[in-house]
């Protein structure tokens, strides 16, 4: 790999000399100051001395110029030049030790920035006069300085719901960086939190219970009052639906918690604009809310139904499937509540264009079965009502 050595340049140059020797890179990359405002010469003639001072003899330097050499904005615009002239493949490494104050503060800040390492020329100093012998090329450590930037990145893609990025953006600093222990086990912290966030939000409830049982993060201490029984009562009652044998839970409202979890995150899918995720969250919820008040109330299960436990009169016609047994899609779900005298059953029959119309616009988005985008708009206008009629109807079944 080739190995690029960048310096600022300022009045001496035995800093920059003592670098390269140090360092032996494959290619130079100089910034300097020119004559211009207020200055009668520049740094740049410096440049030929320190390459006859290495006998350099390899690639020719690449050299960007500035004439305002304390202006942050010229000599950030000279980086940016000098980035674009080097190979994609190199290995930087930005000595600031040389140059004005802005010098090394623009190509520092440009460092972090690009990921480049950063180094300084340092020595036993008995005052407060510039480096003059006897320094050395140290690599400065940068991990505590790009996490506060990394972390404040994560946690903006948190705020909008995207878990999964942040986590991925805090593991891939994790690879690149090394930080110091006590910052090193934040930023775990920090990753275990948004891994879990990010199971709950794919409904991984095994993944999410794993990863609050592991004790070597603080999600366990944080978390595990709320969440612990939470998992439980999810995953007990997915167990119950999907089975016959699995025991029912205790309370119907236990049940129910898993649809306002599914409301829940179809807000959040909508907050992150993937609206038509939102619309197949609450279609699920919106049948949730029959299978789980079917089969709690009448042990009726939507998947097999049994006709011996429906009225006698119930005219709602059933879809039998390739298995053999009837099936009750959503609408027949709740025209069957409706027949049991069901509050959340007349409610939909009460007004069943109401909720149909919440469906259609479902049905039309291109997840579904049509080819239309959910816009926010459509959101506002379709989705907010529906998760309302949702709240409302999770209500009447407690």
């Amino acid at each position: 790999m080739n190995t690029i050595l960048i310096a600022t340049v300022g009045g001496s140059i035995d800093p920059v000399v003592h670098a390269i020797r140090q360092t032996r890179p494959n290619h130079l990359g100089f910034i300097a100051s020119r004559k211009g405002e207020g200055t009668t010469t520049g740094s740049d003639v410096e440049i030929p001395k320190i390459l006859g001072e290495l006998r350099w003899n390899g690639p020719a330097p690449l050299i960007e110029t500035t004439d305002r050499p304390d202006d942050l904005g010229a000599i950030w615009e000279a980086c940016v030049r000098l980035h674009d002239r080097l190979p994609s493949d190199a290995r930087v490494i930005a000595n600031y030790t040389g140059g004005s104050k802005s010098m090394s503060a623009a190509l520092v800040y440009f460092a972090l920035r690009r990921g480049w390492e950063l180094q300084l020329q340092v020595a036993r100093r008995t005052d407060l006069v510039r480096v003059t012998a006897q320094d050395a090329a140290r690599r400065v450590a940068v991990g505590a300085i790009i996490a506060h930037d990394v972390r404040q990145q994560a946690r903006m893609l948190a705020e909008r719901h995207d878990h999964e990025g942040a986590a991925l953006l805090l593991e891939g600093m994790l690879a690149e960086h090394s930080l110091e222990g006590a910052l090193q086990d934040v930023v775990q912290d920090e990753i275990a939190g948004y891994r879990f966030e990010e199971a709950l939000e794919a409904y991984d409830f095994e993944r999410a219970v794993a990863l609050l049982s592991n004790r070597s993060t603080s999600l366990c201490r944080t978390h595990a009052a709320t969440w612990a029984p939470k998992l439980k009562n999810f995953r007990r009652t997915l167990g119950w639906l999907a089975s016959t044998s699995e025991p029912a839970p205790p309370r119907i409202g236990d049940a129910l918690e898993l649809v306002d979890f599914l409301v829940e995150t179809a807000i959040r899918s909508a907050n992150r604009g993937r609206f038509d995720d939102g619309f197949s969250r609450l279609y699920r919820a919106t049948e949730l809310l029959a299978q789980v008040v079917l089969r709690h109330t009448f042990e009726l299960r939507t998947a097999d139904v049994d006709r011996a436990r429906l009225p006698p009169d119930l005219g709602v016609e059933l879809t039998l499937g390739r298995d053999g047994k009837l099936k009750a899609g959503l609408t027949q779900s709740y025209e069957i509540l409706s027949a049991l005298g069901h509050r959340a059953g007349r409610r939909y029959t009460d007004n069943p264009s109401r909720l149909l119309h919440l469906l259609e616009n479902r049905n039309e988005s291109w997840l579904a079965h049509g080819f239309r985008s959910i816009t926010p708009s459509l959101w506002r206008a379709h989705g907010e009502p529906w998760i309302t009629w949702l709240r409302e109807a999770v209500a009447h079944a407690r």
